[in-house]
């Protein structure tokens, strides 16, 4: 990580307009998968796993949250 430093910059403003929480507390959430984000961190010619994403968000006090079923049916 140390030779990509613009690596975090550019997850935490892929997850910013996606961000939820409550902004009183530290934990935040973003409803983009991680592989979604991995892909796009890949295509701004970031060499970046899902699995490193993952660990990043989770370093950065994100959690990964599936959207809220409104349909009334269970998922």
């Amino acid at each position: 990580m140390d030779k990509d430093s613009s690596l975090l910059e550019d997850l935490d403003r892929l997850v910013d307009p996606m961000t939820r929480g409550d902004p009183e507390t530290p934990l935040r959430w973003t409803c983009k998968s991680v592989r979604k984000l991995a892909d796009e961190l890949q295509h701004e010619g970031h060499a970046v796993s899902y699995q490193t994403v993952a660990e990043l968000l989770h370093a950065l006090d994100y959690s990964c949250r599936q959207p809220e079923n409104t349909g009334g049916k269970p998922a």
